[in-house]
């Protein structure tokens, strides 16, 4: 089994050399299996692409990769596709654990070629969805370094719970981050990220390391409301009001999750049952 991921806090701010904390979420999973009735088409091309790809192509084993697609080899996955969980990183990590000859433990090559292989999907990528799924751990990102939180669970003791709204649609085809990446080449763009979001998202990271729950309440507020004047394009028109309703509550509050657009949206709060009887939205817990 290989877990959904996602990234809590920095899903944007990393690209500048800012941290971010990722989790697994285990409330969706994907696997191998086997069936004669069908013909895994992702399965097959990702297959060719891995074999053909110069820098990839002596990783795997080759005629196991074939063999089992002859068998009729599936990947089956409940985590939905183009919501920020991770969904071409599962199927990533389940093939590197599968028939990669030799499993790197260097966790900076195990990056490189992991985002290897999601750039069939991506066209580009960092690779840290699939380490996440791959590793099955809590991991920091940091500029230069990777470091496994083995110990990182989230507080249960208090009333505040992390979300995940479902805005009922996935992220739509343009490419947000490519939209950041420009946005921050404007001086006076990347001045506001610089000053304002890069330290929130660094306090916020260790507010929630050290449990300290109320701060990461306030943080969040401070990224929500960044967020919905620098982030535009990442906030759906229809989820805009609740968010807003959000800035002006003192018991919830709402963050992009992963690149934003559509999909899941990360939330805290410290009534979930209220919540849900007051939107129209679905929530999950995060666990």
């Amino acid at each position: 089994m290989y877990p959904a991921k996602l990234i809590l806090f920095g899903e944007y701010t990393v690209l500048l050399g800012g941290r971010a904390l990722a989790m697994p979420l285990q409330q969706f999973k994907a696997y191998w299996d086997r069936s004669v009735l069908e013909t895994d088409t992702r399965i097959s091309g990702f297959f060719e692409y891995l074999l053909t790809n110069d820098s990839l192509k002596d990783l795997f084993d080759a005629a196991k990769m074939k063999s089992d697609l002859g068998a009729g080899l599936v990947f089956q996955s409940d985590i939905p596709l183009g919501y920020g969980l991770g969904s071409s990183g599962a199927l990533c990590a389940a093939t590197y654990d599968t028939y990669a000859l030799t499993k790197s433990t260097d966790l900076h090559l195990l990056k490189k070629q992991l985002a290897d292989m999601e750039a069939h999907f991506h066209g580009a990528s960092s690779g840290t969805d699939p380490l996440i799924c791959y590793l099955n751990q809590t991991l920091l990102l940091e500029k230069n370094n990777i470091k496994v939180l083995s110990d990182f669970s989230l507080d249960r003791t208090t009333n505040w719970q992390f979300f995940l709204l479902d805005v009922g649609f996935p992220r739509p085809h343009s490419d947000l981050i490519k939209w950041f990446v420009a946005q921050s080449e404007q001086s006076h763009y990347r001045d506001q990220v610089e000053a304002n979001l890069l330290p929130q998202v660094e306090e916020v990271i260790t507010a929630l390391m050290q449990k300290q729950q109320h701060l990461c309440f306030d943080l969040m507020h401070e990224i929500s409301l960044f967020q919905v004047r620098y982030f535009q394009p990442m906030i759906p028109d229809a989820l805009r009001p609740l968010w807003m309703d959000g800035l002006s509550s003192d018991w919830f509050k709402l963050k992009i999750c992963g690149a934003g657009g559509g999909g899941f949206f990360l939330g805290m709060t410290n009534d979930l049952e209220r919540l849900e009887t007051q939107i129209d939205f679905s929530l999950i817990l995060v666990q």
